[in-house]
C-alpha cells in the first residue's frame, strides 16, 4: 500500500506537467485544430483544467474523441455546450488523490447541456471519475434532452476510510443506462459517512440497465424521479462497517416502476452487533409496479432489525420475486412492508417480514384484488419469539372507502410465535383478511401459533367466507393458552367452513350491511361496478369500467368529464388530478401522455409551529411519561458543540406583516442509532437524514437550513454540525432544494469510554438528539411545522470493561418510527404498536415484573390503547414477568382519528411523539434506558 501511495500522485503529476492550462472555451479553441466556432468542437489533447473555471461552448456541439484528457483534479469546473459526446476512451478525470485536504477528496464536475449527453460504453468505457483517498466528489449532469450513459460515472472511496461522493442526473426527457455501465458513488467500510448519494430526475423515461452502487460503511441513498417509467436493473446500498445499516432507495415513475432487483443489507461485519436493514420506497401515481427480482433489506445478526418496503402504487402491484425485510439474527425484529394500490395486488414470491424476537408487519391495501401465491412470514423464529402483525385488505379497508374486490389466499400466512427457551415461550401475532368473497383455497393456510399464547385471526368476507385450507391459532405445547378466530359475513349469511379446517374453534359474527359510509360496525356490500346502476357504496355508474369520462373505472366520482379538462387520461386508471394538463378523454385505446409537472399536490392547511421537548427520566412513578412541544424559537446560532439555538427576543409590531414565503420543509423520522464500544478507541458514527422540500405551488428551490435544537447527549458527542456536504471543510447546513426534492445530511456523533458512565451488557446509555430543519428565509410560514422536527435516540453500550451488574434494572428497547395513512374518505383507522421491555440484571435468574406505560406526549389524546403482553389472567395486561437478559413485547392499539389532526391532505404527514416507559421494581440506578421516544407519522389523503 506504501508503494501505491507514491506511485499514484507520481503518476498524476507527471501528466499534469504536460497537460495545457485551460480556463475557458476560448482557449481550448486556440489549442485544438478541430475545435472552431463554425462547427463541433472536437477535443482530441490533453486539458489541465483550472480549480472554478468555466468552460462555456455556448450553442456549439462538443465532442471528447477517445484519445482526450480533460484534468481537473480536487478542483472545481463547469463545462457548457449545446450537446456533449464522450468516445468511448475518453476521460474527465477528477479524482482526488492526494495525502492532505483539499487534494485528497475528489473534485466536482458540471455538465450543463442544452440538448443531449452521451457517454460512450464499449470495451474502453468512456469515464467521469471523480473518486478521492478522503471521500468522493460530485459529478452531475444537467441535459435539456436525453443522457445516455455507457461509460462510467464515479465518485467512490480510493481508501477504506474514504466516503462515497455524490452522483446527480437532471434530463430534460429520458435517462439511459445502458448494461455495461458503471455506477458507483461507494464509502469505504471504515469511514465515517459511509455510500454516497445517486440522484436521477427525468422528464421521460428512466432506464437502468447497469448497478447503481452506493454501499459503504452504512449504506448510501438513491433517488430516481421520472415523469414516465422507471426500470432497474439493480441497486446495491448495503452496509458493510461494523453494525453498518442499509441504505435508502426512493423510486418514483409517475406512468411505472419496474424493479429487477434492490440491496439494502444490514451489515454482518461483527459477530456481536449487526447492521439493520435500510428503506426502499416505490411510487407510481399513475401506472403499476412489477417487482421482477429480489428486493433484500434485512437486519443482520443477532440484533439488527429488518428495514422497510414502502409502495404507493396507483394501478396494480406485482411481486414476482422475494421480498424481505426479515430480521436475520435471533435477537431482531422484523421489519415492514406497506403496499398500497389503486388496482390489485398479487404476489407470486416469498414475502418475509420475520424475525427473532419479534415478527414485523406486513400490510396491504388493494382497492381492486388480492391474490396471495406465495408465503407471507411474519413469524418470531426464536424461543419466546413475539409473531408479528399482518393485515390484507381487498376493496378498501373495513371503515371507508370501498369497492367491490375479492381476496384469496393460495399459499401460507404465518405470525406465529416461536417456543420455549430460558427467556419464556412465545406468543403468536395478528391476521386480519378482509374481502367481498374472502377464500382461502385447499393450498392456503393462516396460522397464529405459539408455545405460549396463540394469537389472533380474523376473517371477514363483505359476501362471503370459504375457507378450503386451514386456519389454526391454537397452542403448540400443552402449558400454552389458545388464540381465536373470528369469521364475520353479512347477516342472512353462513360461511363456508371445511370440516376442521378452523382451530380453535371460531366466533361467528354477522354484521349488519352498511347503509352510508360513516357506519359503525358493518359490512359494505359489493355491487358490479359497469352495470349501469349506481348502488351503495358506489359513487356513480355509467355502465363501463373504464374512466376519464368523470366516472372512474372503480365507479368513483372523477373530476373530469366530457365536458371539462381531464389532466391525464388512462381509461384503466382513470383521472389523475394532480397533474395540471389540459386534455379531453381519449377514445377507447388510445393513451395521452402529456408532459406532467412534477411535485403538485394540494396545500395543506397552516398550523401553530410546535417544537418537541426532549423526554427526561426521573425516579418517580408517575403514572404516565410525559411529551411536551412549546412554541418554536427563533433560531440563533451558539457557538457551543452542541449547537444549541436560543430564542432571539423581538419588538412585537403593531401590525403583524403578511409572510413573504410559505416554503414547507420536512424531516424524514430517523432509526434510533446504536453504538458499542469495545476497546478504548472512541466509536464515531454519522446520523444521516433526509429533507424534503413539500412546497406544493413553488416553482423555483428554496434554501433549507438543518440544526441541532437541543440534547441530552454528551457535548462531547458532536464533533460537528449539520452537514449537507461532508466531502467539503466545514459544515454546510443549508442547502437549495428544489420542490419535491429529498436530499440527504449528516449529523456525526463521536462516544469515548471516558464521556460516558460505565454501562451493562444489556443495559445502554440512551440520550436524544432534537433535530430541526427550516427554510432560510425571513418570515417564511411553513404551512406543517410539526413534521420539521424529529427526536433522534442514541444507545450506547460500553463493553470496553466488565459489564456492571446492576439490580433490577429494566430497559424499554427504543422504538422505530411508524407510518400510518388515513385514506380518502377514511375517517377512522385502526392499528398497532409494538414496544418490547428487557430485564437486564444478568443475575435475575427468576426475573422481575415491567410494567409498560404509555404517554401520549403531543399525540392527540385517547389515540393510544392499554399495552398488552397477554391476555389478562394473573398479571394486568400491560405488566409482565420477565427473565433476566429477556426481552417481552407488547402490542400497543392505535385508534387514529382523521378530525383529532391537524393538517390536511398533502405529501407532508402531521407527527407527533408518544413515550413509552418501562417501570420495575426499586433500585433502577440507570433511568435513561427506561424511556424511548416513538415518532409516530400520519399521512392523509
Amino acid at each position: 500500500m506504501k508503494q501505491l501511495g507514491w506511485v499514484i500522485p507520481f503518476v498524476f503529476v507527471t501528466v499534469a506537467v504536460h497537460a495545457q492550462v485551460v480556463c475557458s472555451a476560448d482557449e481550448v479553441r486556440q489549442r485544438e485544430a478541430s475545435c472552431s466556432l463554425s462547427g463541433p468542437c472536437i477535443i482530441r489533447g490533453l486539458h489541465a483544467i483550472g480549480d472554478g473555471c468555466l468552460l462555456d461552448f455556448g450553442g456549439q456541439s462538443v465532442v471528447l474523441a477517445p484519445e482526450a484528457r480533460l484534468l481537473v483534479g480536487a478542483g472545481e469546473t463547469e463545462i457548457r455546450a449545446e450537446s456533449l459526446t464522450m468516445r468511448a476512451g475518453s476521460l474527465i478525470d477528477a479524482r482526488g488523490q492526494g495525502s492532505v485536504p483539499p487534494a485528497n477528496a475528489g473534485g466536482e464536475v458540471t455538465l450543463r447541456v442544452q440538448r443531449s449527453v452521451v457517454i460512450e460504453g464499449g470495451s474502453t468505457r468512456a469515464r467521469i471519475d471523480a473518486a478521492g483517498n478522503a471521500g468522493g466528489g460530485v459529478v452531475s449532469i444537467v441535459a435539456g434532452g436525453a443522457v445516455e450513459i455507457g461509460g462510467r460515472l464515479l465518485a467512490s472511496h480510493l481508501t477504506s476510510t474514504a466516503q462515497g461522493g455524490t452522483l446527480r442526473i437532471r434530463a430534460g426527457d429520458t435517462v439511459s443506462i445502458a448494461s455495461g455501465a458503471e455506477i458507483s458513488a461507494t464509502g469505504g467500510w471504515q469511514s465515517l459517512v459511509g455510500g454516497g448519494r445517486v440522484e436521477i430526475e427525468a422528464l421521460g423515461d428512466v432506464l437502468v440497465g447497469s448497478e447503481v452502487n452506493v454501499s459503504g460503511s452504512t449504506g448510501g441513498s438513491v433517488s430516481v424521479v421520472s415523469g414516465g417509467i422507471v426500470h432497474m436493473a439493480s441497486v446495491r446500498a448495503n452496509g458493510n462497517g461494523v453494525e453498518g445499516d442499509g441504505g435508502a432507495v426512493y423510486v418514483e415513475g409517475l406512468r411505472g416502476v419496474i424493479i429487477e432487483g434492490i440491496r439494502v443489507q444490514g451489515s454482518e461485519a461483527s459477530a456481536t452487533a449487526g447492521g439493520s436493514g435500510g428503506s426502499v420506497t416505490l411510487a407510481a401515481p399513475y401506472g403499476n409496479l412489477e417487482v421482477r427480482g429480489s428486493v433484500l433489506a434485512e437486519g443482520a445478526p443477532p440484533e439488527g432489525s429488518g428495514g422497510d418496503l414502502t409502495a404507493e402504487i396507483a394501478g396494480s402491484i406485482s411481486l414476482s420475486a422475494p421480498v424481505s425485510v426479515r430480521a436475520n439474527g435471533s435477537a431482531g425484529a422484523g421489519g415492514t412492508v406497506d403496499l398500497t394500490a389503486g388496482r390489485d395486488i398479487r404476489t407470486r414470491g416469498l414475502l418475509d417480514a420475520s424475525g427473532g424476537i419479534n415478527g414485523g408487519d406486513v400490510s396491504m391495501l388493494a382497492f381492486g384484488g388480492v391474490t396471495l401465491e406465495a408465503t407471507v412470514d411474519a413469524r418470531g423464529r426464536a424461543a419466546a419469539g413475539a409473531g408479528g402483525d399482518v393485515s390484507i385488505y381487498a376493496g378498501g379497508m373495513v371503515d371507508s372507502p370501498w369497492t367491490s374486490a375479492d381476496l384469496t389466499v393460495a399459499s401460507t400466512v404465518d405470525v406465529s410465535g416461536g417456543g420455549c427457551g430460558a427467556d419464556g415461550c412465545g406468543t403468536g401475532g395478528e391476521v386480519t383478511l378482509l374481502g367481498c368473497n374472502t377464500t382461502i383455497s385447499s393450498t392456503g393456510r393462516v396460522l397464529a401459533r405459539a408455545a405460549g399464547t396463540a394469537g389472533e385471526i380474523a376473517v371477514l368476507g363483505r359476501e362471503m367466507v370459504r375457507v378450503d385450507g386451514a386456519v389454526n391459532a391454537q397452542k403448540t405445547m400443552s402449558g400454552g393458552v389458545d388464540g381465536s378466530v373470528r369469521v364475520a359475513v353479512p347477516a342472512g349469511r353462513n360461511p363456508w367452513l371445511r370440516v376442521g379446517a378452523v382451530l380453535p374453534a371460531p366466533t361467528m359474527e354477522r354484521r349488519p350491511r352498511c347503509s352510508e359510509i360513516r357506519s359503525g360496525d358493518c359490512l359494505a356490500p359489493c355491487p358490479v361496478c359497469g352495470d349501469g346502476e349506481t348502488a351503495f357504496p358506489e359513487e356513480c355508474d355509467d355502465g363501463n369500467a373504464v374512466g376519464c369520462d368523470g366516472c372512474s373505472p372503480t365507479c368513483a366520482l372523477e373530476p373530469c368529464d366530457n365536458a371539462g379538462a381531464c389532466p391525464l387520461c388512462e381509461p384503466s386508471l382513470g383521472c389523475l388530478p394532480s397533474v395540471p394538463i389540459q386534455c379531453t378523454p381519449p377514445p377507447p385505446g388510445f393513451t395521452n401522455t402529456p408532459e406532467p409537472t412534477l411535485g403538485f399536490s394540494p396545500t395543506p392547511p397552516p398550523s401553530a409551529s410546535r417544537t418537541p421537548v426532549l423526554p427526561t427520566a426521573t425516579p418517580s412513578k408517575s403514572p404516565s411519561p410525559t411529551f411536551t412541544r412549546t412554541a418554536t424559537p427563533t433560531a440563533s446560532a451558539t457557538a457551543t458543540p452542541t449547537r444549541t439555538w436560543t430564542k432571539t427576543p423581538t419588538q412585537t409590531p403593531t401590525i403583524t406583516p403578511t409572510p413573504r414565503s410559505r416554503y414547507d420543509a420536512m424531516l424524514f423520522p430517523v432509526r434510533p442509532l446504536h453504538l458499542v464500544l469495545r476497546g478504548p478507541t472512541p466509536e464515531t458514527r454519522a446520523i444521516r437524514m433526509r429533507l424534503r422540500n413539500v412546497s406544493e405551488h413553488a416553482r423555483e428551490p428554496a434554501r433549507f437550513r438543518l440544526f441541532v435544537v437541543s440534547t441530552d447527549c454528551p457535548a462531547q458527542a458532536f464533533p460537528g454540525g449539520a452537514d449537507f456536504d461532508p466531502s467539503q471543510a466545514g459544515d454546510q447546513d443549508t442547502i437549495a432544494i428544489a420542490p419535491g426534492q429529498i436530499v440527504e445530511g449528516t449529523l456525526p456523533v463521536r462516544f469515548a469510554p471516558e464521556d460516558i458512565s460505565a454501562t451493562g451488557e444489556y443495559s445502554p446509555l440512551r440520550c436524544r438528539i432534537l433535530l430541526a430543519a427550516e427554510a432560510d428565509s425571513k418570515g417564511n410560514e411553513d404551512p406543517t411545522p410539526f413534521n420539521n422536527t424529529i427526536v433522534v435516540e442514541v444507545n450506547v453500550t460500553d463493553l470496553s470493561e466488565p459489564s456492571l451488574e446492576r439490580a433490577h434494572q429494566s430497559v424499554v428497547l427504543s422504538a422505530a418510527p411508524r407510518r400510518f395513512k388515513l385514506r380518502r374518505r377514511q375517517d377512522i383507522l385502526e392499528g398497532t404498536l409494538r414496544v418490547a421491555v428487557r430485564n437486564a440484571d444478568r443475575l435475575d435468574v427468576a426475573g422481575h415484573a415491567i410494567t409498560l406505560l404509555v404517554g401520549e406526549g403531543d399525540c392527540p389524546s385517547g389515540i393510544f390503547g392499554k399495552p398488552i403482553f397477554h391476555r389478562p389472567n394473573v398479571l394486568p395486561s400491560d405488566k409482565v414477568i420477565v427473565p433476566n437478559k429477556s426481552v417481552r413485547v407488547a402490542r400497543v392499539p392505535v385508534r387514529l382519528e382523521r378530525a383529532t389532526l391537524p393538517g390536511g391532505p398533502g405529501a407532508a404527514p402531521y407527527r407527533c411523539t408518544a413515550v413509552f416507559e418501562a417501570l420495575g421494581p426499586s433500585g433502577d440506578r440507570d433511568l435513561s434506558n427506561n424511556l424511548t421516544a416513538l415518532t409516530l407519522d400520519v399521512y392523509l389523503e
